[in-house]
């Protein structure tokens, strides 16, 4: 409560006020255009003070930030540009770089237009999402629509051929010949010598191993192969259908198009073949009960299972994985040698702000903005990576209760990556080279068949005409 008697509350959405008397609150102060909205400055304090005057205290990995607000009557209180963002779901990353780049353009506000939560996302069906898309859709054959796409959930191929997408390979692709950013990652970006979009961050594909020869099962074939010789079902662990369809459907995607876009019926039996005999060998389930040793978690590689997939986003979240892997003194391996892109940006064709939003993109995949850690990925900015490799930690760590074979639970610390750690990552992520397809419309297409296949309810042929006709139908319209 301040001098006059208002209610103030601060939170990443800004300074808001209640006046006494009234059932409104007003937001005084837009969190957008301040540091409340960066992902590395987090605020521990906050005063509202006489005379207007708000006070807040904010602690970064860089140490405190004392900082003032106050009202000037001189300053405009609106930026008179905006820049718009379109996005199906948040994204740390963007909101850093949005803050950054207010730094250096005062007059210009960040627009994020995000459609639903993270929770709600988690929670959507693809009916919902398809809903969103058709509006977007409406926009962008109208030849409006927002500045920057983040293309996640969103029609890519269809977007580039309607001539929806800009070519910004005049930013890009001087950054590639400088060798700034990943040159195999990259690669899957070049569209007949134009770029239209890139991703922010990418996730790599681990398989964590109690063996030291992981690099005998990078890909599907492999492990097929040796799973079918163990037939040993604490191999993988226990993995529910929806799991294993998640874990494994999205690699099959570049594997079954024949150039013309089609799908092929000898490649698509071929890799439901390869995901049968590993769901035989697993033994899929249809929940999760009873022994949680033996559930398919890098947490359980020191006891029951061989074998765990891991997908960290970043350093701090590779933590775990890598340090159960020294645990065991074992090792691991890229899958398939894959990432899954994260946050694929584009600038719509249409927008009134091609050069400040390529100068936006540009600040995203900057060293300046890829080398902090936020939980969403590892960066494609090579420089970024090393500075993270170079970063000191800090003091967090994470405890993690590890089930023994007798039944016992010990509880194991680890400790932050040390930098020895961070380059053997760093150095197996250099050749990664397989992005994966998260064309979620595709992928509902065959998790829908896969069910019945696995469990032996449908047969290869019959499963494979049906992905091949409901994919067919898609990719034609």
């Amino acid at each position: 409560m301040n001098d006059k008697k208002e209610l103030a509350l601060c939170d990443q959405a800004g300074i808001h006020i209640l006046e006494e008397g009234t059932s409104t609150w007003q937001t005084i102060v837009d969190g957008d255009m301040t540091s409340l909205t960066m992902k590395t400055m987090y605020m521990v304090g906050f005063v509202s003070a006489a005379n207007s005057n708000y006070y807040i205290l904010y602690i970064s990995q860089n140490g405190y930030s004392f900082m003032k607000y106050s009202y000037d009557d001189s300053a405009n209180a609106v930026p008179s540009n905006e820049l718009n963002i379109y996005s199906i779901k948040d994204n740390p990353t963007l909101r850093q770089a949005a803050a950054v780049f207010r730094q250096t353009h005062p007059d210009i506000k960040v627009n994020f237009n995000i459609i639903i939560t993270d929770e709600e996302y988690l929670e959507a069906d693809q009916a919902i999402i398809d809903d969103y898309v058709r509006a977007l859709n409406t926009e962008l054959l109208a030849g409006n629509g927002p500045d920057i796409l983040v293309l996640d959930d969103l029609p890519i191929d269809s977007y580039i051929a309607k001539g929806h997408l800009l070519d910004i390979s005049d930013i890009i692709q001087p950054m590639i010949d400088k060798d700034q950013l990943y040159t195999d990652i990259m690669s899957n970006y070049n569209t007949n010598d134009k770029i239209y979009y890139l991703p922010t961050r990418i996730i790599p594909n681990l398989i964590c191993t109690r063996s030291s020869d992981a690099d005998k099962l990078s890909r599907m074939e492999d492990l097929s192969e040796y799973l079918e010789k163990a037939r040993d079902r604490t191999v993988l662990g226990k993995m529910t259908y929806e799991d294993f369809i998640n874990e494994f459907a999205p690699y099959i995607i570049n594997k079954i198009l024949n150039e013309d876009r089609t799908v092929s019926n000898n490649k698509l039996t071929f890799q439901l073949d390869l995901l049968k005999t590993i769901g035989d060998s697993i033994g899929l389930v249809d929940q999760y009960i009873g022994d949680e040793k033996y559930i398919n978690s890098e947490i359980n590689i020191a006891n029951e299972i061989e074998l765990a997939f891991s997908h960290p986003m970043g350093f701090s979240h590779a933590m775990i994985p890598i340090g159960m892997v020294d645990l065991v003194k074992g090792n691991y391996i890229v899958f398939e040698n894959s990432f899954i892109p994260v946050c694929e940006l584009a600038v719509n064709q249409a927008s009134d702000r091609k050069e400040l939003s390529k100068e936006f993109v540009s600040l995203v995949i900057s060293e300046e903005v890829q080398k902090e850690d936020f939980f969403d990925g590892f960066p494609v900015n090579k420089k970024a990576m090393e500075l993270c490799i170079q970063k000191e930690t800090g003091d967090y760590g994470a405890a993690v209760g590890i089930r023994r074979e007798d039944g016992s639970e010990e509880i194991h610390y680890f400790e932050p990556m040390n930098k020895d750690q961070k380059k053997e990552l760093a150095d197996k992520y250099a050749g990664i080279s397989n992005r994966i397809v998260k064309n979620e419309p595709l992928l509902a297409f065959i998790k829908d068949e896969l069910r019945e296949f696995l469990n032996d309810s449908l047969s290869i042929e019959d499963t494979a005409l049906r992905i091949i006709d409901r994919i067919n139908i898609y990719l034609s319209e």
